[in-house]
């Protein structure tokens, strides 16, 4: 756990920091995740983009999961 654990919260650190703030602001405006990718000046993956604005829209409680599930249940 040691080694790969700094290594992945490095590497989140360093991606936050570099790009994070770019794709959540950008999520924010409204732009899609192929937009964002074309945007973007360096290489970051769709996958990596499309998990930076899902956790940042359910931060956000732009996506209520709860909600959703509990409506699902109900239906």
């Amino acid at each position: 756990m040691g080694d790969r654990y700094f290594e992945n919260a490095l590497s989140n650190f360093v991606f936050d920091i570099a790009g994070g703030s770019a794709i959540r602001h950008m999520a924010d405006k409204g732009y899609t995740i192929k937009r964002i990718k074309e945007r973007l000046e360096y290489p970051v993956s769709f996958e990596k983009i499309q998990k930076t604005v899902w956790e940042h829209l359910l931060d956000r409680k732009v996506i209520l999961i709860g909600g959703l599930w509990k409506l699902l249940i109900l239906e």
